[in-house]
């Protein structure tokens, strides 16, 4: 099972000529958490001299097996596999963002970090391939490997040619939202996008282009950052409809006796029904009134397909996101 951070951190690539024309303009992804970045908060609350915050940005040319078959990334990394380059961020490159995603004169639990990279500056004109990059901060410096890594990603190699510049935008968020996500069920966090009524396959193929491919991913989203690819108002019913079948109660989850029977069966037999299938299993009229209430919330959210062939018992495998 993934660990869950209840810090949440988004990036988003843009390749542009030297006249500034956007080449390429990708989605907003998520990124990787390490376990450095709770390490140096830690640090800084206690006021330690040693310890400062985000300070640079680190590239890496990392593995060409990658191509076509990237590895995950692990919360547990310290350092990039093949650092190429890193920039000092300077305190203008970062910004505290407002609910809108505008920047904020005071502070407040969202950071935004911009910064540029060219060919040019780190391999004397020649071509460069990406595939990795990561935040530094606490003592990190110039010298590659310095300093605690705060998050780490993965990417889809970045062929970075004499003339186009790199604009990289990472979001980190430390809201009361991140919270909700880490407390957020797991029932059926591992179902592809398609269960949910009304995604349709061009909704969840341009999701799953953003990497947002499983239920728990949709179910943390936030609409802003997605919003080119799909409506906000689309997104947020999608998002709503993947946290109503995450949210099914664990303790229904267990109940021996409905769990192999097809939802749309138990949905549709209603509760007095459903107390007589929970009585083997201890089951009440209360329980019953409970499951009933839960099933309807997976028939606002679930296609009419997903309810027919999907069981309790199979979604609470799922969870294993």
């Amino acid at each position: 099972m993934k660990p869950t951070v209840p810090i949440r951190g988004t990036y988003r690539d843009t390749l542009v000529d030297s006249g500034s024309r956007i080449l390429h303009d990708g989605y907003w992804r998520p990124n990787q958490i390490v376990s450095g970045c709770f390490r140096l908060l830690a640090a800084l609350m206690k006021g330690d001299p040693g310890s400062r915050g985000i300070l640079c940005l680190a590239i890496g040319t990392g593995d060409k097996d990658w191509d076509g078959n990237p590895p995950t990334p692990s919360p547990c990394a310290t350092h990039l596999t093949h650092e190429r380059h890193r920039r000092i961020l300077s305190p203008s490159d970062l910004t505290f963002l407002g609910p809108d995603n505008r920047p904020a004169p005071h502070p407040t639990s969202r950071l935004e970090i911009n910064t540029r990279f060219t060919v040019e500056e780190m391999s004397a004109g020649k071509r460069l391939r990406l595939r990795e990059f990561a935040l530094f901060g606490g003592d990190a410096t110039e010298e590659p490997g310095s300093g605690v890594m705060i998050n780490q990603v993965i990417h889809p190699r970045i062929d970075l040619a004499p003339g186009t510049t790199l604009v990289r935008t990472l979001r980190l968020d430390f809201s009361g939202e991140s919270y909700r996500q880490q407390t957020m069920g797991t029932f059926g966090a591992g179902l592809p996008l398609q269960v949910i009524d009304g995604i349709g396959k061009i909704y969840a193929n341009a999701l799953v282009a953003a990497g947002i491919r499983t239920l728990s991913e949709l179910a943390r989203i936030t609409p802003e950052d997605h919003a080119g690819m799909v409506p906000t108002g689309k997104l947020l019913e999608f998002r709503t409809k993947a946290r109503m079948i995450l949210d099914f109660p664990p303790s229904l989850s267990d109940r021996s006796s409905p769990g192999d029977v097809p939802l749309g069966q138990l949905i549709e037999s209603g509760a007095d029904a459903l107390t007589t299938r929970l009585e083997p299993s201890g089951g009440s009229p209360d329980k019953a009134l409970e499951m009933h209430h839960a099933l309807m919330s997976l028939q606002v959210a679930m296609t009419d397909d997903a309810l027919r062939h999907h069981t309790i018992h199979e979604l609470s495998s799922h969870s294993k996101d």
